[in-house]
């Protein structure tokens, strides 16, 4: 349990970092792209939150925040997608049909959950615990566990599978070579998540705040690696250094520098 928040901490810390240094590369310059990637660093944070809001057991004391945010953290799959489509130019939810189509995910798992919302603090503390101790001991139609990380998992998988019959629509190679680690990072995680539930089942299980803090790490490591930092200027020569690559005029047989008068018969001797 003690590494477990530790996980948790680590990822909250790299996830927030990682917000505020988005918010600060593109508040000059806003796009559906960047509104994307900042849902997506949001939610991710506010899941990081939630491991350790559990860990700690925070909910003896705020019971009435118990799976709120799971209607949220199902869209970290669409969001990671939306952010790929919005790099090549595409309005994800351009339509209401899309608009519903991928919010559906967030209304499905907040009908679920709207039974165990109605159900005094006590009941929920009793069984938050319940299927703590034993993910079998958890009974209603609310998911928990292996149930809820499935969700997340097949959307995951639903997207990935899109976005790779949609393709790559830009020749640039630098956006293409960005767009297929993306990819191959929906892949992962959604892997990843099928991976902990199988284990679960050989009763040999782990949470999943120890997936979550490499995977934002590796995004922080490559968003700064993307990252434009400030160079230094080029020296611009001032007057004082332009006149003095000037070369200085002759001296005159009459001692004096330039002297109009007698330079030219000077010159030609």
């Amino acid at each position: 349990m003690q590494w477990e928040g530790m996980a948790a901490v680590l990822s909250l810390s790299l996830g927030s970092m990682l917000l505020l240094a988005v918010i600060n590369w593109w508040r000059a310059r806003w796009d559906g792209a960047s509104g994307y990637l900042l849902a997506l660093l949001m939610l991710s944070s506010l899941q990081a939150l939630e491991y350790l809001y559990h860990q700690q057991q925070w909910f003896m004391y705020w019971p009435h925040l118990l799976k709120l945010a799971d209607p949220l953290v199902v869209m970290i799959p669409f969001c990671l997608y939306g952010y790929i489509r919005a790099l090549q130019g595409e309005a994800v939810l351009g339509r209401w049909r899309e608009k519903l189509g991928h919010g559906l995910p967030l209304l499905l798992v907040a009908l679920l959950d709207l039974p165990y919302w109605l159900l005094p603090a006590e009941e929920k503390i009793r069984r938050i615990l319940l299927g703590a101790q034993d993910e079998a001991l958890w009974f209603g139609p609310t998911p928990y566990g292996n149930q809820y990380l499935l969700i997340i998992a097949l959307l995951g998988l639903g997207y990935w599978w899109q976005q790779r019959r949609l393709g790559v629509a830009s020749r640039k190679p630098a956006l293409r070579a960005w767009v297929m680690q993306l990819q191959g990072l929906q892949l992962l995680v959604a892997s990843l998540l099928l991976v902990r539930i199988v284990v679960s089942w050989l009763d040999w299980s782990f949470s999943t705040a120890y997936l979550q803090a490499p995977v934002i790490a590796w995004l922080l490591l490559q968003i700064l690696a993307h990252a434009r930092l400030p160079q230094p200027s080029p020296v611009v020569a001032t007057p004082s250094h332009e006149a003095s690559s000037v070369s200085p005029e002759p001296e005159a047989p009459c001692g004096m520098r330039g002297c109009r008068a007698c330079l030219p018969s000077w010159n030609a001797n």
